[in-house]
């Protein structure tokens, strides 16, 4: 839990948080936890993105092909 409120903590007052973590003298393996933490969240939400968007035209694409389909099939049973 303390991984979360520390990631908080960095980005709503960076310049606070920093200086608190360099104050602990810790070392750099320390704050990498941190750091990969913070650097997943725009890397899900472009996975995300792209998911919703490939998503949003597949159902375009099969809306548009079963329209054809209706329209063929009253075209042949007239």
């Amino acid at each position: 839990m303390e991984l979360i409120e520390r990631a908080k903590a960095i980005l709503s007052n960076p310049k606070k948080e920093w200086a608190v973590i360099e104050a602990e003298n810790a070392p750099q393996a320390k704050v990498l936890p941190y750091i990969l933490a913070l650097s997943l969240i725009p890397a899900v939400a472009i996975f995300f993105t792209y998911w919703w968007h490939w998503h949003s035209a597949e159902k375009v694409f099969l809306d548009s092909l079963t329209a054809i389909y209706k329209a063929q099939v009253k075209t042949i049973l007239k």
